[in-house]
């Protein structure tokens, strides 16, 4: 049934968005092969995702991640 597998991937999307997106970005910089890393990128996948992942690198650059005042819904 594919309305029944289309209704278990997007229950399944919300839940785990935040490591969905740190999959996918990690892909994305495997497949650069070597390039510099976009830190403005990987400030904006933190901003936008809260993605811990994405603070670990930042802080790995030397930039410490904010938490911003905006609020963050759940995804």
């Amino acid at each position: 049934m594919p309305s029944r597998a289309l209704y278990e991937i997007f229950t399944e999307l919300p839940v785990k968005f935040r490591a969905f997106v740190d999959v996918l970005a990690e892909v994305a910089e495997q497949s650069q092969l070597g390039s510099s890393k976009d830190t403005l990128r990987l400030d904006g996948i933190w901003i936008r995702t809260g993605s811990r992942r994405a603070a670990e690198k930042l802080r790995k650059k030397g930039i410490e991640p904010l938490q911003v005042s905006i609020s963050r819904r759940p995804h």
